[in-house]
């Protein structure tokens, strides 16, 4: 932080943001130095929905995968097994699921081993 102050927690979050998009950054600062064009890398960081914004009230797992559309939050090995029609994506622990509007999970089956699935739409 250059000028200003924030809350621990927001320092936190902001942490987290950029350790999430630190490959996204990278890209970014290089292209700007070259002066080429940014945009596509702004927009798919842009995209990218927080932990927060879909309600859940627990900490935020460690993991963040996003499958056909949707994210998924986890702290344990995430498997996705493609069928025909459908994927079945498992873990051991805790699974959160957020599904942003416009997209369709209806083909998507969750499950957890030893945990729970948490899933919420925006």
């Amino acid at each position: 932080m250059l000028v200003g102050k924030c809350d621990n927690r927001t320092r936190e979050r902001i942490g987290k943001w950029i350790r999430r998009h630190r490959d996204d950054l990278k890209q970014l600062w290089d292209i700007a130095k070259a002066g080429g064009r940014y945009e596509p890398v702004v927009e798919r960081i842009q995209k990218d929905l927080d932990f927060e914004e879909f309600g859940f009230k627990c900490k935020e797992p460690i993991l963040k995968e996003r499958v056909q559309g949707v994210l998924i939050w986890h702290n344990e090995k995430l498997t996705c097994k493609y069928q025909e029609d459908s994927v079945e994506i498992s873990c051991e622990g805790d699974m959160y699921v957020g599904v942003p509007k416009g997209v369709d999970d209806s083909r998507i089956i969750y499950n957890s081993k030893n945990g729970e699935v948490v899933r919420k739409r925006i």
